[in-house]
């Protein structure tokens, strides 16, 4: 079963470049969503899930070079409340992090320093209350997914109560419905290449996925719970895929 990817700066990092209470409303969403840089850091994840190193190289190397642009796009970016310069400069030293893994072949964190960056992001778009970029809001289902995951995979439960497991299972699925009302032109905004019938397979094997850990769950026997907890993992890194290799086509 797939580990829980936590990182501890998360706690500490989120809204930190938030200055003050005020939203400037002139920041649009357009301005804070780095499409082609998200799809780079999101096909680095996968092949740190998987642990592939066949085309490790060629996809950081991709990363990074994005990562020059939006850099030089977002300290020429007037975001007012946010302090860009430090934003910046934690992001290059995650990318360090991030190349170090790459090297010595971390498969590990290669998969956490990816999601941690492209988390940086989420963060920022969270500073001005932006919650409607269709990726964010899967990474929303997934987060929880992964706490579901982990405690699953322990045989004490991680010590939670059932009401606690059951309640995370609600906070999945009460995100998944959020993303699962999008209209497929909410997601190809900014994912023009996004195929709208494979994109409709996949959520229906998220739900029938999902339908299927709910079933186990109720048996209440644990050992029951892990085949379709993997089973719904698989299902999600399959969309997130759809995401990371999305182009826009006339064959759509």
């Amino acid at each position: 079963m797939k580990y829980i990817t936590v990182i501890l700066l998360m706690l500490v990092s989120s809204f930190a470049y938030c200055q003050g209470n005020d939203v400037d409303s002139q920041v649009s969403l357009d301005d804070i969503v780095f499409q082609d840089l998200d799809q780079n850091l999101m096909k680095v994840w996968l092949l740190g899930r998987q642990a592939n190193g066949s085309q490790l190289d060629e996809k950081f190397k991709s990363c990074q070079k994005e990562w020059l642009f939006v850099k030089k796009k977002l300290l020429a970016t007037d975001l007012p409340h946010v302090n860009v310069e430090e934003f910046v400069s934690d992001l290059d030293y995650y990318y360090k992090l991030l190349a170090t893994s790459v090297g010595s072949r971390d498969y590990l964190n290669i998969e956490k320093m990816s999601y941690h960056i492209m988390y940086e992001f989420r963060s920022l778009r969270q500073c001005y209350f932006y919650s409607s970029y269709s990726l964010d809001q899967l990474w929303d289902v997934i987060d929880v997914y992964q706490s579901i995951d982990f405690t699953i995979d322990d045989p004490m439960m991680d010590l939670k109560e059932w009401h606690e497991f059951e309640d995370m299972i609600n906070d999945m699925i009460c995100n998944w419905e959020n993303y699962d009302y999008l209209h497929i032109s909410e997601i190809q905004k900014f994912y023009p290449g996004m195929n709208k019938n494979r994109h409709s397979t996949a959520k229906e094997d998220i739900n029938s996925c999902t339908f299927s850990l709910l079933i186990a769950i109720e048996t209440a026997m644990q050992d029951k719970f892990k085949l379709p907890c993997d089973q719904l993992g698989d299902a999600f890194e399959e969309l997130i895929q759809l995401y990371a290799y999305s182009k826009p086509s006339v064959l759509m």
